[in-house]
């Protein structure tokens, strides 16, 4: 007999839909859909197990929160808007993802319940061309959906928050079906430890993963088999970036560096260290990474506040238009064997 868990969270008089707890994901839209949501929304997903809707448009008023989605029984991770299927996708460490209508009312109930993993759901990715979501877990999986199809199965009976349990995994885009109790992924599988980010790039063709072990590994997004890895940090790698074609890749990890690589080259061009401690978020807002690209990562630092009670988080944003170093070309030694010299300064 399975134990049932039950959690809930009380709500304080006059607290302005503010989170309870801390903070950890964060997503911004335009015009996500529904009425009221034209503008620039923000969404955020907290420790206090909800996600909650911001009316950010109007700078110079205070900012309201115009909706909360309230179904997780655990931390919120990670967060992705789809606009073009009017779509919120939330992941928890309740081991599930929730898909919810953006053009829902006040008190939206979940489209779908996705329980496909087996440990807390880490990271969230997002490809607009194809229609993709990938999730991250630190059951060491990441699976990947097609919206069209879970959008199919939720429409023929996984409304109303109904589950959708997957066990297996298909072959191919082509074999994806919705069927009476569940929405199959695609399994990419090989990670030897917890998986803490996911990419995508548009098109839905390849897949950057991070985890505990301190590489990157790149999957093809289509079959869920592993291309190759991308070797160089030291520590856990906590975001990752890809561009819009796939060929190029940010990483930011625990051992305070930032780097750039070049995907078709398999290597690392660029290194940052901006940071004194873990480097935790990255966000490019439609740059395209070559050359000298502006990029803005996120340092994140937990904050306690108040009675003890709320913790905010606070972003600590740095330019680094220029400040990469860039690893220095191989050259002969006295001795005529090859060495790698250290990285001059800032390009």
């Amino acid at each position: 007999m399975s134990k049932a868990r039950v959690s809930y969270t009380l709500a304080l008089p006059g607290d302005g839909g503010r989170h309870k707890f801390g903070v950890n994901a964060l997503a911004l839209a335009e015009n996500p859909g529904g009425s009221g949501s034209e503008g620039t929304h923000l969404f955020t997903g907290g420790r206090d197990a909800k996600v909650r809707q911001w009316d950010v448009a109007a700078v110079n008023n205070p900012i309201k929160c115009v909706k909360t989605y309230d179904d997780h029984s655990d931390w919120v991770n990670d967060i992705v808007v789809a606009p073009n299927y009017r779509m919120l996708v939330s992941a928890s460490s309740d081991l599930t993802l929730k898909l919810w209508p953006l053009d829902s009312p006040e008190a939206p109930v979940p489209r779908a319940t996705l329980q496909t993993h087996t440990d807390y759901v880490k990271a969230l990715a997002y490809a607009p061309s194809a229609g993709l979501i990938v999730s991250a877990s630190l059951d060491k999986m990441i699976h990947i959906y097609k919206l069209d199809t879970l959008r199919q199965v939720a429409a023929s009976g996984g409304g109303g928050g109904g589950s959708l349990a997957g066990a297996s995994a298909g072959q191919a885009i082509g074999d994806w079906t919705g069927t009476e109790g569940g929405a199959v992924p695609i399994v990419a599988s090989g990670h030897k430890d917890s998986i803490y980010s996911v990419a995508i790039n548009a098109a839905g063709t390849l897949i950057a993963s991070g985890s505990v072990e301190p590489e990157i590994r790149l999957w093809d997004g289509r079959s869920g088999r592993m291309s190759f890895k991308l070797v160089g940090h030291t520590d856990v790698v906590r975001a990752l970036l890809l561009d819009a074609d796939g060929k190029m890749a940010i990483s930011a990890s625990s051992d305070r560096t930032i780097r750039l690589w070049d995907i078709g080259m398999q290597r690392c061009v660029h290194i940052s260290q901006v940071h004194k401690d873990a480097a935790w978020a990255l966000e490019s807002r439609g740059v395209r990474m070559a050359g000298r690209t502006s990029i803005v990562p996120v340092h994140r630092t937990a904050l306690t506040a108040g009675h003890g009670h709320t913790k905010r988080t606070c972003f600590r944003r740095a330019c680094l238009r220029g400040q990469f170093e860039r690893p220095r070309a191989r050259g002969l030694g006295p001795d005529r064997r090859r060495r790698v010299l250290p990285p001059h300064g800032p390009v």
